[in-house]
């Protein structure tokens, strides 16, 4: 049976708290959409494995964290400095052990830390830039199953959706949308 891993999309100061002058404030908001992330972490409804937060270089998460209460060692941080998650000039940080330091890969390294034969995918947060396309089409071409939280996302756009959706009809992409 496959882990599952939670991919939490811009998740943190940037685009959810209230102060910052990006807040995604229209429609489904951003502090109130890092909040469902959280609820939904605590739920605990898909027993998750692992956690990739996937930010801008510059986000931080010093007012909002929708992984404050999980476990360090169990969260992959992503920094993303291209339009593709699985890109060589990204960088990915692994948790190391207590007394080990973390490591610092190549942003096209995360297959291979989560090998898609072993891990199953379940997207949410923020689609920074439209991100989200590339990521399930990329994710899916590397052979790993794919669930998007429809609750639990902020689309950039229509497309987006349109994306999703035909992507989970599509048999061999390997994606499914459902509620979290």
């Amino acid at each position: 049976m496959k882990k599952n891993i939670l991919v939490v999309f811009g998740i943190g100061d940037t685009f959810c708290d209230e102060s910052s002058p990006r807040c995604i404030k229209r429609g489904k908001s951003g502090p109130v959409l890092a909040k469902d992330i959280k609820s939904l972490i605590s739920n605990g409804s898909d027993d998750m494995f692992g956690f990739v937060s996937i930010k801008e270089p510059s986000d931080t998460n010093f007012k909002v964290d929708a992984l404050t209460d999980v476990n360090k060692s169990r969260i992959i941080e992503h920094k993303l400095c291209s339009r593709s998650v699985f890109n060589l000039n990204n960088q990915i940080s692994v948790p190391g052990s207590e007394d080990d330091s973390e490591t610092i890969l190549d942003g096209n390294q995360l297959d291979h830390i989560l090998p898609p034969e072993e891990y199953k995918l379940f997207v949410s947060g923020i689609d920074i830039n439209g991100i989200f396309n590339s990521f399930i089409d990329e994710a899916s071409e590397l052979g790993y199953e794919i669930v998007v939280y429809s609750n639990a996302i902020k689309p950039l756009n229509k497309e987006t959706i349109n994306h999703i959706v035909s992507s989970s009809k599509n048999r061999r992409k390997n994606v499914s949308f459902r509620k979290g």
